[in-house]
């Protein structure tokens, strides 16, 4: 067994280069040693992880399709106002607090650093907030205009998703960013 392992470290240190060679020239390969060796160890590799794993029990990947899905239905009704999801949230965000930072507007949102200061900018760009008194993030009167005009729109997203979801949904909702979020 270990003598078969230290071949496959072996041709595995060497495929990308064959992968390379094969993608060159893929007739050159065939019926070589190198090839069939490759093969035939990479093919009596124990994958015993695979036959319990089951994608459809991932817990990430559920949230992020949830997410999609919601953002495509809020995505119908904001489009035309030119602003993202996460944009709309700093929106919102800075509309009841005009006193914050960006770390301080980081930790709310939970966006990343590059998230966060690649929709700021957008938004400086878009003169919907301000950076005039550096370090705190504020509204500007034509952000407020603007989510001013975005509610009714918002509220409309709000209400398809509401209805999707009914009250069990919305409670299951509160109970998982409720646990999530200790």
């Amino acid at each position: 067994m270990l003598y078969q392992h230290q071949h496959i470290n072996h041709i595995l240190n060497i495929i990308p280069t064959i992968l390379v060679l094969l993608n060159w020239d893929n007739h050159f390969f065939k019926n070589k040693v190198v090839y069939t060796t490759q093969n035939y160890y990479i093919c009596n590799m124990e994958l015993k992880n695979l036959a319990d794993f089951n994608p459809r029990n991932c817990i990430s990947g559920k949230m992020m399709r949830l997410n999609r899905i919601t953002a495509n239905i809020f995505r119908k009704y904001l489009s035309p106002f030119g602003v993202t999801n996460s944009q709309l949230t700093l929106l919102f965000i800075l509309t009841k607090r005009n006193d914050l930072n960006q770390k301080q507007l980081s930790d709310m949102t939970v966006l990343e650093k590059s998230s966060l200061n690649r929709n700021l900018k957008r938004l400086i760009a878009s003169e919907l907030i301000t950076k005039e008194e550096f370090p705190i993030m504020k509204i500007t009167t034509k952000g407020k205009i603007l989510v001013n005009e975005i509610i009714p729109e918002w509220n409309k997203a709000m209400t398809e998703i509401e209805e999707l979801l009914e009250n069990d949904g919305k409670n299951a909702l509160n109970v998982l960013i409720k646990k999530l979020s200790k």
